[in-house]
């Protein structure tokens, strides 16, 4: 809801298509106690770069579109619009918004949006008042992406530290590496289908995470569990047998085949 009514000024088909793309949004605002508009800073996490992409057009048509607006109702003053690309090392993509807003000449202020894109993570940094040079809006995402990887990979490290417990383990190959953010969006997303009973879709986005990795148990786990419902028990035990490998002695893994030898001993 709280999205629809952010971006409620994009045209519906674009809305919705936009939506079932996104699978967080956290934001916080900041900026001297004195300024009438604060500065904000919001991560997107999407389900994938195109994602990432489209969600940059999409704003930026809408932002050129209400400045448009704004304009012409003759209620402020828009000036020296200029939207293109910004320089920021290792980006996907990094796009600026900026304008000059006001009621008249001498009352204007200084407005840039900036929307920087690293894999399915979009940095959004809106500057009201600040007035920073590119390349220090270059180093805040960076250092924000930078700062993201870290805390990932100390959680991943926290979580290994468990032992294998369940399917969500990954496995070893999965701990090597640096961490693909996209590899629990598709997960997340895999899990959402299959709670639907949605298998085409589910698989869609499984086969997407086991591209990236092969061993990971949990998807593979899932991956068995559909095939053998639709009683495809070889795709099942193929499924389920690389599972094994990668999370011995895992509980829900062995009960589940167990009961796969009862249907379909190999």
């Amino acid at each position: 809801m709280k999205l629809k009514a952010l971006y409620g000024g994009m045209p519906a088909e674009k809305l919705n298509s936009l939506l079932p793309q996104f699978i967080a949004v956290q934001g916080l605002a900041f900026g001297h106690p004195s300024a009438e508009n604060p500065n904000g800073l919001s991560l997107f996490f999407m389900r994938d770069g195109s994602a990432v992409r489209d969600l940059i057009d999409s704003l930026e048509t809408m932002g050129r579109e209400n400045l448009k607006r704004a304009s012409a109702s003759g209620k402020a003053l828009v000036k020296d619009i200029r939207i293109g690309d910004m320089q920021v090392p290792g980006a996907d993509i990094a796009r600026r918004l900026s304008f000059r807003v006001g009621t008249n000449e001498n009352n204007m202020t200084n407005y840039a949006m900036y929307r920087v894109g690293f894999r399915s993570i979009m940095i959004e940094f809106e500057d009201t008042h600040l007035n920073l040079p590119e390349p220090r809006v270059a180093e805040i995402a960076l250092e924000i992406r930078d700062r993201f990887i870290e805390f990932r990979r100390k959680q991943a490290a926290a979580g290994a530290s468990g032992g294998p417990s369940t399917p969500t383990n990954p496995g070893t190959a999965a701990g090597k590496g640096a961490i693909d953010i996209r590899d629990e969006a598709d997960l997340k997303a895999g899990l959402r289908h299959f709670g639907r009973n949605d298998y085409p879709a589910a698989r869609d986005s499984l086969r997407q995470l086991l591209q990236r990795q092969p061993a990971h148990a949990h998807a593979r786990f899932m991956m068995a569990v559909m095939a053998a419902r639709e009683k495809n028990f070889g795709e099942a035990w193929k499924h389920i047998e690389i599972a094994r490998r990668v999370s011995p002695g895992n509980e829900k893994i062995e009960t589940f085949i167990k009961r796969l030898k009862e249907v379909a001993p190999r």
